[in-house]
């Protein structure tokens, strides 16, 4: 088709089918002066009416095609490329500001040289476990233990009073 018309083109199929074992098809360059003289000669041998003429191979054909479709210059960027090199760029951006973010941060006490110490849940004999707030977040819910029996305790944030239960 890079002529935009078929090369044995009749007005019945049979007379399109004598064409094609009788006539020699026109050259290319006469119907499409713009085809390159490599793929003309290309397709003029696949055409061929004598066997010998024509490629012996499929693999023949792919190598003189690749030969005459090699590009004498680089192709110019094209849209998907041009959208790889933005995204790259965002990606890059975002990555900037994830490092100064990180980085910019405040020093944690300790590394600015001021001890910390463990303070206490409570005032309770034994080993406090599994702290957590209750939905509305006025308590803390742990278990603890005293005298080898296990207890769970609820205790309010906005007070120190604890309430134990067993």
């Amino acid at each position: 088709m890079a002529t935009g018309r078929r090369a044995f083109e009749r007005d019945t199929a049979p007379q399109t089918l004598a064409a094609i074992i009788q006539d020699e098809p026109e050259p290319l360059r006469t119907l499409n002066a713009e085809i390159p003289a490599g793929l003309s000669a290309i397709v003029e041998r696949c055409l061929a009416k004598d066997p010998d003429r024509r490629y012996a191979s499929t693999a023949d054909l792919v190598r003189e095609l690749a030969l005459v479709s090699a590009p004498a210059i680089p192709a110019p960027l094209d849209r998907p490329t041009r959208r790889a090199a933005i995204g790259l760029a965002l990606v890059a951006v975002v990555a900037a500001v994830a490092v100064v973010r990180f980085t910019s941060r405040p020093a944690a006490p300790d590394s600015l040289g001021i001890p910390l110490k463990g303070v206490p849940f409570t005032t309770y004999p034994g080993q406090e476990a599994e702290p957590t707030f209750s939905p509305d977040g006025a308590q803390v819910a742990f278990t603890w233990t005293a005298r080898a029996r296990t207890i769970t305790t609820s205790t309010s944030r906005r007070s120190a009073r604890s309430s134990p239960t067993a």
